[in-house]
């Protein structure tokens, strides 16, 4: 008898259900997160389009605000505020400027520009803004009521550049009130009384200079009673010129290196020259006005060697150089020739006597023409082993000369000095010659004492 056959026991299924089962969670899971960020977003959309219409809402509260200020409250306004609503704190932030009556911008260039409307803006931000939908309104305000008095008047100014392209960042002052030009180099202050008033201007801020080469320059300006006003500043960047000095040893074509202890800069529009360096102090090779010096005017300037008027040489000689200054820029440099003044001091007693020549004798130029401390200005320098002086150039000038030579300690009585009369130091050709005589004795020209 055939034994029965066992029936077959199917293969088990519990792990398959498992891993459905994770499927499945994980499935769900996926859908869960992304309906939640689905859900997510559009809180956050829904959130962000409440804060932005409650902000424009606030944005017109703030132009309904600023339109019932008075005028002169309003120019060069700007200020920032929180406003809490809903439990969310907005920042608003209110500016004012005054702007151009018949043309509704910000230009003050024009003449007479009328400056009685003013443009308010109002933008409003929150915590967690995203994008930049921030409301901003904007409207054109007209005086209000008192707003200007009747007998005052508005003056604006108005900077630019040599160019006439305006310039921003120059501090100004009228009276007690204060501003600073716009990017439109525009600046007004109203409700002055009428008449003239002085403006008083400074430029350090922004690195600009004047026509003058000063950081700080002064103009005047009127204001009618009822009227708007402009007046007209020019500013711009400054710039240099670097200068060198030489002379001409005799009548020879040779030069040699010179140096001056001052350069004077000048052109037709400034009030006064600008001086570099200090008048009868430490001579320099070269002397470069600072980067911050000179304004670049379009045309010129006479730059020549020495501190005072009387030392500018004759047009189109070789001790001034005509030289355009660029804005911010330095021009190319340029080399001056003095005019030599060719010492020599001997230890004899005069000129059929000369001696030989001394060394180490004080040499005094002083202009008379150029005062420091009400006295004519001095120069000293002392003679070489020839008894000439190293450096024999000078600014162009008139000098009063005198040599002396202290034997003992100073003011002992055995000095010798010799004075000469006033001589003429201008000539570029073969230059001024000078013989001192500082021997004691029968026929000595020089007396007891010291050049003062």
């Amino acid at each position: 008898m055939t034994p029965a056959r066992a029936q077959a026991t199917p293969a088990p299924e519990a792990g398959f259900a498992l891993i459905e089962v994770l499927v499945s969670a994980m499935v769900i899971l996926i859908i869960s997160v992304g309906t939640f960020g689905l859900l997510q977003a559009m809180t956050r959309a829904s959130a962000e389009q409440r804060h932005s219409s409650q902000a424009y809402a606030i944005a017109q509260e703030d132009q309904s605000r600023l339109r019932s200020m008075q005028l002169v409250a309003l120019n060069h306004l700007d200020e920032s505020r929180p406003v809490t609503l809903g439990g969310v704190t907005f920042t608003v932030h209110s500016t004012g400027l005054f702007i151009n009556n018949t043309t509704s911008s910000v230009s003050c260039t024009g003449e007479n520009t009328s400056a009685d409307y003013a443009r308010v803006t109002s933008e409003v931000t929150w915590p967690g803004m995203t994008g930049n939908e921030k409301p901003v309104l904007k409207s054109i305000v007209s005086p209000s009521n008192n707003s200007i008095d009747a007998n005052n008047g508005t003056l604006t100014v108005a900077v630019t550049n040599e160019k006439g392209e305006p310039k921003g960042g120059v501090d100004l002052k009228v009276n007690v009130y204060s501003a600073t030009t716009t990017t439109e180099g525009c600046a007004t202050f109203p409700n002055l009384a009428a008449g003239t008033h002085k403006v008083y201007a400074d430029g350090e801020n922004a690195n600009l200079v004047g026509t003058n080469s000063n950081f700080e320059e002064t103009k005047e300006g009127g204001v009618g009673a009822g009227a708007a006003k402009t007046t007209k500043l020019i500013y711009d960047s400054p710039g240099t010129v670097p200068v060198k000095f030489k002379y001409r040893i005799g009548s020879t074509a040779t030069f040699a290196t010179s140096s001056a202890d001052t350069l004077t800069a000048y052109h037709s529009v400034m009030k006064e020259a600008k001086v570099f360096g200090t008048p009868g102090g430490t001579r320099l090779t070269e002397i470069k006005p600072t980067p911050s010096s000179l304004f670049p005017f379009t045309s010129p300037y006479s730059v020549y060697a020495g501190s005072c008027p009387s030392n500018k040489p004759t047009e189109g000689s070789a001790a001034m150089a005509a030289a355009i200054v660029p804005a911010g820029g330095a021009a190319p440099e340029t080399t001056l020739q003095l005019p030599a003044l060719n010492v020599t001091v001997w230890s004899g007693r005069n000129e059929a006597n000369k001696g030989t020549p001394l060394a180490d004798a004080e040499v005094w130029a002083k202009d008379p023409k150029c005062l420091k401390s009400g006295l004519p200005l001095p120069r000293v320098a002392k003679t070489n082993a020839l008894g000439a002086l190293d450096d024999a150039g000078l600014p162009w000038g008139e000098y009063e000369l005198c040599a002396d030579t202290v034997l003992g300690s100073p003011n002992s009585g055995s000095a010798r000095r010799h004075k000469l009369g006033t001589l003429s130091v201008k000539n570029l050709t073969s230059g001024t010659t000078a013989n001192f005589y500082l021997g004691s004795g029968t026929g000595a020209v020089s007396t007891t004492g010291e050049c003062t």
